[in-house]
């Protein structure tokens, strides 16, 4: 399998780090290699933060500008503050309804070196659910139907299981399904 190289950004409370979780768990099950490193600005307070996720033979946890194979943004801003990682070709995952918000020379920038960019409204169908914090699980549904990730649906569902705590396991996994389902349409 080739490396792979994701950045997952947003800001604290928005479960950077779960959501990273998630990968890492997916990957260790195929029994393949995966490290990373967090950032934390003032996570507790809304800062950003930034998680890195490297998978295959790679020599850094830290993904450098323009090698992310994938930039997951939880949030908007977060999301442009971080284009700087992701590589010419890359996958551009933005928690937003549509590219309203991203400026004319990004779009421009996203023509000429060939992103993918994909917008999908995870909070709108978060908090439609009454379960705003699930969110991040729209995305990585939804990332997971792309033809680009190396994790199938089922693992990232098999990963989230073990992950989630009783409670919350069956509503994790209802909004996994519907960001899954919300890229097919």
């Amino acid at each position: 399998m080739k490396p792979l190289n994701m950045l997952v950004a947003g800001v604290g409370g928005q479960g950077i780090l779960f959501a990273s979780k998630i990968f890492f768990d997916a990957a260790m099950a195929k029994g393949l290699k995966v490290m990373g490193a967090e950032t934390h600005g003032m996570s507790q307070r809304g800062g950003s933060v930034v998680s890195h996720f490297k998978m295959g033979d790679q020599t850094s946890s830290m993904v450098i500008p323009g090698t992310a194979d994938v930039l997951l943004a939880l949030e908007r801003t977060e999301g442009l503050r971080n284009l700087e990682f992701l590589k010419p070709g890359g996958v551009y995952l933005v928690n937003a309804p549509d590219l309203s918000h991203v400026p004319a020379a990004v779009r421009s920038h996203f023509e000429s070196t060939g992103v993918r960019a994909h917008f999908f409204d995870a909070d709108r169908h978060a908090l439609a659910e009454g379960k705003p914090l699930t969110a991040n699980l729209y995305l990585i549904g939804y990332l997971s139907a792309l033809p680009e990730m190396p994790f199938e649906f089922a693992e990232l569902k098999e990963a989230l299981t073990r992950l989630s705590a009783p409670a919350v396991v069956e509503a994790n996994l209802k909004a996994l399904a519907n960001g899954f389902e919300g890229a097919r349409k």
